[in-house]
């Protein structure tokens, strides 16, 4: 029964995380090169050209909170297996801090697209 409020919170903020994921992706869609435009090129785009000054800030914010939905949940997965003693506890912290450093690089990439002004920004 301990472990439950642990499952319910990894299951909750992978929900939100996906579904802000999945929102900024569709949101691109008009924001991405004509030769990423095809949904299986898109796809792959995503993770390279979401924290481009092109990108409207309000997109890459909602990648930002699922950026941070999916550390919530990696963390709490973590706290479990730690908890639990598990054998891929370790696995699951390097994820982790995998995760974490993904996030640091991401948010010093939105806050240096939010010093640039709108005037500044490149055209596609």
């Amino acid at each position: 029964m301990d472990g439950l409020l642990w499952v319910i919170i990894i299951i909750m903020s992978s929900v939100v995380a996906v579904v802000l994921g999945m929102s900024a992706a569709r949101e691109m869609q008009p924001h991405i090169p004509p030769q990423f435009s095809d949904p299986l090129m898109s796809r792959y785009a995503f993770g390279v050209l979401i924290f481009e000054p092109r990108i409207p800030l309000e997109i890459q914010f909602k990648a930002l909170c699922s950026g941070i939905g999916m550390c919530v949940a990696l963390g709490c997965g973590t706290v479990l297996a730690l908890l639990k003693s598990d054998k891929g506890a370790f696995v699951a912290l390097f994820a982790f801090a995998a995760a974490i450093y993904g996030l640091i690089v991401a948010v010093r990439k939105y806050r240096a697209n939010r010093r640039i002004t709108p005037k500044d920004a490149p055209r596609l």
